[in-house]
């Protein structure tokens, strides 16, 4: 199983090799920005404790008080189990950003309840042990997946579809790393500050993106000189402020060579629902 190389980026999408396994895609961000004091409440980090302390690996989105949505490659392999010979634990932080003044945090909470899709998409849903109410965070939006056609609604947005298409502008954040080296590559490091980077919706089509990820629910994001990086998996791409319409899942090993690569969150909506029972998230005709 082949490991990424180094990622560079402060935050936006494209960092997977085309040949490497789940497990080994953990990425950053790269030409993005600080993210401001009032945007990302919601974004939380994920950490795993082992012998040696805790270590940063993924992003994630507080989706209700109680509720974490991520990437599953995320969570500990069996090949790290194998390596460390014990299982990590794995824990969410809450209140990272902006810090202290703002939010009640950081908090750092073991995530003791963990739920793949069940087809083994890369996605995942982690459930708290404690309420995050506390923490005065207020859960990201989910997305307004109409699937109506739109001869049907009754609306002034008649002919306007709720779906992302290509061209909309859309935004991810994260920890990642936020450089290349002198050939493109990514370089791995742990940014100490939320980043922030647009980018837009493009086509997947012809890109060399592994078969297994083909046969799930993405959509690709590109923009020239952003990118994401390694520590940017599992983090919430927003549309239209803050609705939750994807999660990242990884790029290339190249820094801005390549679209990124989403998981599709109205695909896994009913999904969601049916795991969280948050009202929010119902499917409703």
């Amino acid at each position: 199983m082949k490991t990424m190389k180094t990622l560079s980026g402060v935050l936006l999408l494209s960092l997977m090799l085309a040949d490497a396994t789940l497990g080994d895609i953990q990425k950053r961000i790269i030409g993005g920005k600080d993210c401001n004091d009032k945007e990302r409440l919601y974004h939380v980090r994920i950490e795993w404790l082992n012998g040696q302390g805790f270590h940063y690996q993924c992003g994630g989105s507080l989706i209700s008080d109680q509720w974490v949505l991520t990437a599953a490659h995320c969570r500990p392999t069996e090949n790290v189990i194998k390596k460390h010979q014990f299982v990590p634990h794995v824990y969410v932080v809450l209140g990272k950003h902006p810090g202290s003044g703002h939010v009640k945090g950081p908090v750092k909470i073991e995530a003791t309840d963990t739920h793949v899709h069940p087809d083994q998409h890369d996605i995942m849903l982690l459930k708290l042990p404690e309420s995050a109410k506390e923490n005065t965070i207020t859960p990201v939006n989910p997305p307004d997946c109409l699937t109506t056609p739109a001869k049907k609604r009754k609306t002034e947005d008649s002919g306007k579809t709720s779906e992302l298409k290509l061209g909309d502008t859309v935004q991810i954040a994260g920890y990642g790393g936020t450089q290349a080296d002198s050939d493109g590559n990514r370089v791995v490091d742990v940014s100490t500050t939320l980043k922030c980077a647009e980018y837009e919706v493009v086509s997947c089509y012809n890109i060399n993106i592994q078969q297994s990820i083909k046969k799930q629910h993405i959509f690709c994001t590109k923009r020239s000189k952003v990118d994401t990086c390694f520590g940017d998996s599992g983090g919430g791409v927003v549309f239209d402020g803050d609705q939750l319409y994807g999660v990242h899942q990884g790029g290339f090993l190249i820094a801005c060579s390549s679209p990124g690569i989403v998981m599709d969150v109205c695909k896994y909506k009913d999904w969601i629902w049916k795991t969280t029972h948050i009202p929010t998230w119902e499917i409703k005709p």
